[in-house]
């Protein structure tokens, strides 16, 4: 079991997200926003998180990735985003991602890369 955290502002996404890696076993948090992230991880021992780069006008989830790589070095980290850009994607692995998912993506990629991201811890 997996202990994943969501972060993403389209609630219809991170609900199914959800659904589909609790059926898979793992422990899922969720939140719609980076203030709830962060109160998410003080609280719980989170392995890893499936992020969101962009929010609608509020602080970008490359801000909250700054943040978890200095104060949760060992937490594994998904990037998704449906507008990839390649300084995002650069960024996202220059600051030590896993992965990096464009969506929409296939269920398959999802498990696939929750898996990977807790095994490399």
């Amino acid at each position: 079991m997996v202990r994943v955290l969501i972060v993403d502002d389209e609630e219809n996404l991170v609900l199914s997200y959800a659904e589909i890696l609790k059926k898979d076993g793992h422990e899922v948090f969720t939140a719609m926003d980076t203030q709830s992230a962060d109160s998410l991880l003080e609280k719980s021992a989170i392995d890893v998180i499936v992020l969101d780069i962009y929010f609608d006008g509020r602080e970008s989830g490359l801000d909250l990735l700054s943040r978890i790589k200095i104060d949760y070095p060992d937490i594994g980290v998904v990037m998704m985003t449906g507008r990839p850009s390649t300084n995002n994607i650069f960024q996202s692995l220059q600051d030590g991602i896993f992965t990096f998912l464009t969506k929409p993506f296939e269920i398959k990629e999802l498990r696939d890369a929750v898996i990977g991201a807790a095994r490399q811890r």
